[in-house]
């Protein structure tokens, strides 16, 4: 009589243990993608081009400024930063140079705020070769 006890008793906790267990993990997963944290860099889209995003900083006043170094088998001249042509002018990354800093501009915000998936287009081309252009997505905090 008291293995069948037992028995109900131990199903019971395997089964709701393991919906509680699911129910643990999906909340903090909401919480860490809907905003439980501290604005985290992180950059999608730029991996295998040509092009590496080393780092990046966007500016409350909308200055976005960034460190890109050169992956392509020659020189690289960046174009455009978001549609118009970097305050530097056009940037040219050396082949297997150090990184380089083009500025455009993005969204504008309060420092210290989050920005999340803030777009970023890049027009360059390899010397010699033809126009390219990516397009990836940045998130992080505005800087003062």
């Amino acid at each position: 009589m008291f293995k069948k006890r037992g028995q109900a008793a131990m199903e019971f906790l395997m089964t709701y243990g393991w919906a509680l267990l699911a129910i643990v993990i999906i909340g903090g997963l909401l919480w860490v993608y809907i905003g439980g944290r501290e604005c985290g860099k992180i950059s999608t889209g730029f991996l295998g081009q040509n092009l590496a995003l080393e780092d990046w900083a966007l500016k409350a006043d909308g200055t976005l400024t960034l460190s890109l170094s050169n992956r392509a088998s020659d020189d690289v001249n960046i174009y455009q930063v978001n549609g118009a042509a970097p305050t530097e002018g056009v940037v040219t990354l050396s082949k297997g140079g150090d990184a380089e800093t083009a500025t455009g501009t993005g969204s504008t915000g309060t420092a210290g705020e989050c920005y999340k998936e803030e777009e970023v287009t890049l027009q360059y081309d390899v010397i010699g070769g033809t126009n390219h252009t990516i397009t990836g997505r940045l998130s992080g905090g505005y800087e003062g």
